[in-house]
């Protein structure tokens, strides 16, 4: 019966994570139909939303958890990159876009890189899973606050349209 009930959790944060995911296709969509970013002046629930899905894949990999965990992040990956893509298609400042790209690679890389070069150096496998995983719950931090990049133009505009509402709501969701 325990194990019933961990699998019933498991799929149903995997489901919940995936409504997180899709959470951003109406903001997109919204920018490709109007070919402007205007609606979405930040790329940051984009970025740290990639950032978050590697993040946890690589956790999911190290502590060898690949369903859910490894597979609902590859959807996630999925997502965001799409995401992306049309995001920066219709970017008009495609030099500020590319270096939160890079620095968004940047830090992705040197995560990647980390388990490897721990390894390397004998730090003890469970270190390096801890290490990973605290930087991940950072990333996350960063995904779940990336709305509120735009509270300051809400309250000078008094329009909270510009609020990502189906992204807020999938993450009070996936939070529960």
């Amino acid at each position: 019966m325990e194990d019933l009930v961990v699998t019933v959790v498991r799929v149903l944060a995997s489901l919940a994570a995936c409504f997180l995911f899709a959470s951003l296709l109406p903001e997109i969509r919204v920018v490709h139909q109007q070919k402007s970013t205007a609606t979405m002046p930040s790329a940051l629930p984009v970025l740290s939303m990639i950032a978050n899905c590697v993040a946890w894949g690589l956790y999911g990999l190290l502590v060898k958890d690949y369903f859910p965990l490894v597979a609902t992040n590859v959807v996630g990956l999925t997502f965001s990159l799409f995401y992306l893509v049309v995001y920066y298609r219709h970017e008009g400042n495609k030099g500020s876009l590319r270096l939160e790209i890079l620095a968004t690679a940047l830090v992705l890389a040197g995560l990647v890189a980390y388990p490897f070069v721990a390894a390397a150096e004998g730090v003890k496998e469970e270190t390096v899973q801890d290490i990973v995983g605290f930087v991940t719950v950072a990333i996350t931090s960063v995904m779940f606050g990336s709305p509120l990049v735009l509270v300051k133009r809400v309250i000078q505009e008094r329009n909270t349209e510009l609020l990502p509402l189906t992204m807020i709501v999938a993450g009070v969701v996936n939070c529960v």
